[in-house]
């Protein structure tokens, strides 16, 4: 029996998305946004463009490092085809899936391979959640921000230390181990091979969380693209004529990403446009400063859709010809 989640959860989210929308349109000059992105310099479109590719160059590297005997063209694609997919199905979880579906036919399959996507969420969490920490404290500091942010930002930086301390041999003996038995038993009676698949997803867990100098990289390169994404911000205030710093904008990009990671709207529509108003309006900007700079970001996402499409239609190709 589906629960009220399961039943209901979709027209939930999608009701909330629309709500925060028109809220978003009841209360922007719409006018004043479209003259914004309007006068837009030249530049801008292709500086974010090539930011976005090396945000993704780097995921993929991130990826990369911690999976074994793939070669880091093919994991390119897949990152590449799942911002297509997520253009079709958007969803938070829709990149995630595509990285699932393409190491099915790689050497260890699903259970072998979730043991890095695991690892590489966790820590790319945990990064986000101790910067926007440390910009929450340096920000709230110089009196920018309400005085209850800086309890925030304190918490935020333990939740990030925290969060790595997930990815320890010793909280998956204690927790996750036990829970992974337990749910092998119970789903073993409807699928015989629960058990294999569970038991080899723990492993894979443990086997990457061994690899020191790989998980130091990873956390490495983690860091540069927070820190890259913060510089992305801090080009579209540029081109708007915010009077936003790079430490404002990195606070803004690490707070819409650790919103975004809540599922209360459908793929975030609504939820990061109203967002990014909100905190953009605490530090000084306007309402319509902040949904022009969220709009102005849905043409490259358009473009790296495309990318991805034409890579999904390029591999299908190579594949068929190889038939």
């Amino acid at each position: 029996m589906k629960s009220f989640w399961q039943r209901y959860g979709y027209w939930i989210k999608l009701a909330v998305s629309v709500v925060l929308l028109v809220l978003v349109v009841w209360k922007v000059n719409l006018h004043t946004v479209g003259d914004a992105l309007t006068r837009l310099p030249w530049w801008y479109y292709p500086l974010g463009l090539a930011i976005n590719l090396i945000l993704l160059t780097i995921s993929t590297l991130r990826w990369w490092v911690l999976v074994r005997n793939v070669p880091f063209y093919d994991l390119l694609r897949v990152n590449l085809v799942s911002l297509y997919v997520m253009f079709l199905i958007p969803s938070s979880i829709s990149n995630d899936g595509v990285r699932l579906a393409s190491i099915r036919s790689k050497p260890g399959g699903i259970s072998g391979g979730l043991g890095p996507i695991v690892v590489d969420k966790i820590f790319g969490v945990g990064i986000a959640l101790a910067l926007f920490g440390i910009s929450t404290v340096l920000i709230e500091s110089q009196a920018r921000l309400p005085q209850n942010f800086l309890a925030l930002g304190q918490i935020a930086i333990v939740a990030g230390i925290v969060t790595f301390g997930l990815c320890s041999k010793r909280v998956i003996g204690i927790f996750l181990e036990p829970s992974a038995k337990w749910l092998s038993q119970l789903l073993s009676k409807r699928f015989s091979s629960a058990e294999v698949i569970i038991s080899g997803i723990v492993q894979g867990l443990y086997s990457t969380i061994e690899r020191k100098s790989q998980l130091v990289l990873n956390v490495a390169l983690a860091v540069v693209a927070q820190l890259l994404i913060g510089v992305s911000y801090l080009t579209a205030a540029h081109a708007f004529m915010l009077n936003l710093r790079y430490i404002d904008c990195l606070w803004l990009s690490t707070t819409i990403q650790i919103v975004m990671l809540v599922p209360i709207g459908f793929a975030g529509l609504g939820v990061k446009d109203f967002s990014l108003i909100a905190l953009m309006v605490l530090l000084g900007c306007r309402p319509e400063d902040g949904l022009a700079v969220s709009m102005s970001v849905y043409p490259m996402t358009l473009a790296l859709a495309l990318l991805g499409w034409w890579s999904s239609i390029g591999n299908t190709r190579v594949r068929g010809a190889a038939n």
